[in-house]
């Protein structure tokens, strides 16, 4: 690194003013790009990225004290036009006024634009000259670093945009086993409970209904040689057991329907796992191919 930033260093355009033997004639960049690889959730590799600027802003020229002509001028001139766009944008971030920051106004806010206000940590460090005959310019200088301090940046992961999405299919695995996980406890013990006793139930109305159809049975036999007609009191009886062998069978199949809907939702449940399950070890399986 320190091989490619001297490389940088050597290109670097300078001249002979009135105020410095080698002034920078222009301002100098040096971005590094890092990726690295991080182990996620479940072994699941993870792509990070991040971007290293370190700059070297040319300070402003006055003509009258720099004393600078021809190519020299033009070079100050376009220095100060930068160094005003960035004096912009950093007064539109601070301020806080509308939606537009001129970030294109220049090459320089452009290339800064992640370090002013976006996706980056910052650190400004402000030169000034111990001399009274530099006053104005250090004054000017001190002002600057002073607006930019209130300068709010909000620094995230770089993720791979796969990666990104991995990690979204992650989260909603995740928040499908802990929904299911949850309704299994919570119902299991319901379900259990509900077929046992829609067990009991059915065993004892089978019972019941034996026992009724015994009893229709023997009265019918009882009066059957007869030519008169079954006491009133037996029509009632047998009316009334008919009416509750009916109630008991509504009643059995309402609970044989609440069983079944039970079953259909876990049933819901487990393919919506199974497929949110399969979707992920696909993108896994494609995200490896490609790396």
């Amino acid at each position: 690194m320190m091989k490619y930033l001297k490389i940088g260093n050597q290109n670097r355009t300078t001249g002979e003013t009135l105020m410095n033997t080698e002034s920078s004639r222009s301002h100098s960049i040096f971005t590094i790009y890092v990726e690295s690889l991080e182990k996620g959730p479940e072994n699941i590799d993870k792509l990070v990225g991040s971007k290293f600027n370190l700059v070297d802003l040319a300070g402003s020229e006055r003509q009258s004290k720099t004393g600078s002509i021809g190519d020299r001028f033009l070079e100050a001139t376009k220095i100060n036009l930068s160094l005003t766009a960035l004096g912009k944008v950093i007064s539109v971030l601070v301020e806080g006024k509308g939606s537009f920051i001129p970030y294109r106004d220049s090459k320089l806010t452009r290339l800064l634009q992640d370090s002013l206000g976006g996706n980056a940590k910052t650190v400004m460090i402000a030169t000034v000259s111990p001399s009274s005959y530099n006053y104005e310019e250090t004054i000017s200088t001190l002002k600057y670093a002073s607006r930019a301090k209130y300068i709010t940046n909000v620094p995230i992961i770089n993720l791979d945009p796969k990666d990104a999405l991995l990690k979204e299919y992650e989260s909603e695995i995740r928040r499908l086993r802990s929904a299911l996980g949850e309704i299994q406890k919570e119902d299991q013990p319901n379900l259990d409970l509900l077929i046992e006793e829609n067990r009991r139930i059915t065993k004892e109305a089978e019972e019941e209904k034996k026992e009724l159809i015994s009893k229709i049975q023997k009265l019918e036999e009882q009066f059957i040689s007869t030519p008169y007609e079954l006491p009133q009191k037996y029509k009632e009886e047998r009316n009334i057991r008919e009416q509750k062998l009916s109630f008991m069978e509504k009643n059995y199949k309402s609970l044989e329907e609440e069983v079944s809907e039970m079953k259909e939702l876990l049933n819901d449940l487990r393919k919506k796992y199974k497929a949110a399950s399969k979707e992920i070890f696909q993108m896994e399986s494609e995200h490896e191919k490609e790396r």
